[in-house]
């Protein structure tokens, strides 16, 4: 019987095959952990041929970082299931006591700042981030988001390593989704807890991110929106917490250079929108 590797949290690196050659190669945290915190990168890849049972590959970059590849979709549209499948194959690797901080890849860190966050206790609450939608109240509202992103990303309904298997005309259906209280999905910080309400809330559902709720649209085609949907249902809501700084994307900027102690950082990251 394997034993769990313990671990205070996961540093979750969320990224795709798509971005393999850029974001990945340029991505930058210069430790393996932080007060006990492992990084970790997913991708996905629907068409992984495994040796085992096990739903995923290990790997490690240039860094020493593990990389997870889970045998799942890796589109856009898929994000919601990739991130909680990438976390029910953590809480199976290690034994986590505190949560996870979800990442986007093409932040720059501050990583004094992050390293305190991580090791103040006291701070951290089931669910933490830049607020986006600060409604309490569960409405179905119209949000083209996701038909406007694949309008001008045609090419990714045919990518295999997407497995969207859907034609544009069905995906621009998908127009309506839930307003509530959610955080921004650039990074945002999931407890224990919280994790685990996702996990037995998508295989309730078989993780289909396809359903329709008639009340509420489709909640789970927009990940930071499916998180808040299944937080809200069961009374959790984001405390604000600047986790992150926008940043427009700028050669001749120099905040956008790989300096992960840059003293002008606001929060302990800078979201570059580079490859956007």
């Amino acid at each position: 019987m394997n034993t769990k590797i313990t671990v205070k949290g996961i540093i979750l690196i969320i990224s795709c095959n798509k971005f393999i050659e850029t974001r990945l190669k340029e991505f930058v945290l210069s430790k393996v952990e932080y007060n006990g915190w492992k990084v970790v990168i997913i991708i996905g890849n629907p068409l992984l041929k495994l040796k085992t049972e096990m739903q995923y590959e290990l790997s490690v970059n240039d860094n020493n970082q593990q990389i997870i590849t889970l045998r799942c979709e890796d589109s856009y549209i898929h994000l919601m299931k990739k991130l909680v499948i990438g976390i029910e194959v953590l809480f199976n690797i290690y034994d986590i006591k505190e949560g996870i901080l979800r990442c986007c890849d093409d932040l720059v860190f501050n990583e004094d700042k992050l390293s305190a966050f991580l090791h103040n206790n006291t701070v951290k609450k089931d669910y933490m981030g830049v607020i986006a939608n600060d409604n309490r109240n569960i409405i179905k509202k119209y949000d083209p988001f996701m038909p406007k992103y694949f309008d001008s990303h045609r090419d990714d309904l045919f990518n295999p390593l997407n497995g969207i298997h859907l034609t544009f005309d069905e995906i621009s259906v998908m127009n309506e989704v839930p307003s509530c209280n959610y955080a921004g999905g650039v990074i945002f910080y999931l407890s224990k807890r919280s994790c685990k309400l996702l996990i037995s809330h998508m295989n309730a559902i078989k993780w289909d991110i396809f359903y329709k709720d008639y009340e509420h649209g489709y909640p789970y085609i927009i990940e930071d929106v499916g998180v808040g949907y299944i937080l809200n249902l069961n009374d959790i809501y984001p405390v604000s917490c600047e986790l992150y700084t926008d940043n427009v994307y700028d050669n001749s900027n120099s905040n956008n250079s790989n300096n992960s102690n840059n003293s002008n950082a606001i929060t302990f990251a800078y979201h570059t929108n580079k490859y956007k």
